[in-house]
């Protein structure tokens, strides 16, 4: 069994089913492609990076910096949304059902911040 689920279970989303339940939807918007990357996998849109899931736990997502700012009121009140270390990005932890649709919102600006 446990075999199986390593052949079922790609390392970086084992431990992460709403990550997982975000690929699977990702996978079906068409201004995303989706690409394996270190650890993890990555979505380009427009050739530019947005979104990076390595490990699990947190997302990294490039909102870029004038969204981040537009956006600062509202991600304030969001402890699952955190600084990121690369300018642009935030990071974000994703937990819940509604962690995901939060995050799905944000891939969405993204995607419009990025294009």
């Amino acid at each position: 069994m446990g075999h199986m689920a390593a052949t079922l279970c790609p390392s970086w989303d084992c431990n992460a089913p709403y990550l997982t339940q975000a690929v699977t939807n990702l996978k079906t918007w068409p201004s995303l492609t989706v690409t394996p990357a270190r650890n993890g996998v990555s979505f380009i849109t427009s050739g530019q990076k947005i979104l990076h899931l390595s490990g699990g736990n947190p997302a990294h997502l490039h909102l870029t910096q004038p969204m981040i700012d537009r956006l600062d009121p509202t991600l304030r009140h969001y402890r699952q949304v955190g600084p990121s270390a690369d300018h642009g990005w935030v990071s974000i932890r994703v937990e819940s059902s509604s962690d995901l649709r939060l995050l799905l919102t944000l891939i969405s600006l993204a995607i419009k911040a990025n294009t």
